[in-house]
């Protein structure tokens, strides 16, 4: 359900559908914490649980919500290679009633997605809540996903693409078996307007240019989130998400969790030195 309600959000976008609000159910004797909940949300969101379940991190979102006035606006953010969509901070008004928050974006055609988020808990850094999501056509439900429940975790200290913005020497560790002892030792150039590219060691200690691997690339919080071109895969666009740990002028540490086949979990990560 996890990948359904990552698709149906980004292909309400990308296909032109919004975001309707709803208010499918109520619950408000479960305040979210101390205090209102309006204040209490602002700010960036990374998507950790779901059911239950850890939410690997090529299928995570970024959730941002921000004061505008006298009101709440959203932004998400997320990049899944199995539906192809690549979404970064696309735009919702809130409505707050109670503990329940309605993200909207009316779009042309009659079309419209609701995603509500009911019985919102805000705990310091945590946030829980239970996601509805319909689609629809002229105020008529053509199709509900849900109720699923999840847990974001606020992120504290953003990171910006100008921070990443250079030529860096990268490699990959894993506590996966699987993956072997040896690095793969490369080049890594992000430039200011969110192109990037991958180089491969050469002879003479010189780097080449590898077509089939980064081209683009987007930062929200501490999602980075890496397009490239798999030319052995029909040259379909491929994602790969980091969340990155540790962002200093000439080091970028970060890590990204996967599932295997029996369910449990392994941790790659990724290591960039800046090149002077």
């Amino acid at each position: 359900m996890r990948k359904v309600m990552h698709c149906v959000m980004a292909a309400a976008l990308t296909a032109g559908l919004g975001m309707f609000a709803s208010c499918t159910t109520s619950n408000n004797d479960n305040p979210a914490g101390d205090g209102n909940l309006t204040e209490q949300i602002q700010g960036k969101w990374i998507l950790m649980e779901e059911d239950g379940s850890p939410v690997v991190t090529d299928e995570t979102s970024v959730f941002t919500f921000e004061k505008q006035g006298a009101g709440l606006k959203a932004f998400y953010s997320t990049a899944i290679s199995e539906s192809r969509q690549w979404i970064y901070s696309q735009s919702y008004d809130v409505a707050a009633e109670g503990n329940n928050l309605a993200l909207t974006k009316q779009m042309a055609g009659g079309l419209a997605t609701t995603c509500q988020m009911n019985d919102v808990r805000v705990d310091g850094n945590s946030l829980s809540c239970t996601t509805l999501i319909t689609i629809g056509k002229d105020g008529q439900a053509i199709a509900t996903y849900g109720p699923n429940k999840l847990r974001l975790s606020r992120i504290v200290a953003s990171i910006a693409a100008s921070d990443l913005v250079g030529t860096w020497d990268g490699y990959y560790t894993s506590d996966d078996p699987a993956a072997g002892s040896d690095p793969e030792r490369h080049r890594a150039v992000f430039r200011a307007d969110g192109t990037c590219n991958y180089y491969y060691p050469a002879a003479g200690g010189q780097y080449e240019l590898d077509p089939t691997v980064y081209s683009r690339y987007y930062v929200d919080g501490t999602l980075l989130s890496l397009c490239w071109l798999d030319f052995g895969e029909g040259q379909k666009e491929q994602y790969e998400n980091w969340e990155v740990l540790l962002c200093s002028a000439n080091k970028i540490t970060a890590r990204s969790f996967h599932k295997r086949a029996d369910g449990t979990l392994y941790t790659d990560t990724y290591h960039l030195s800046r090149v002077e």
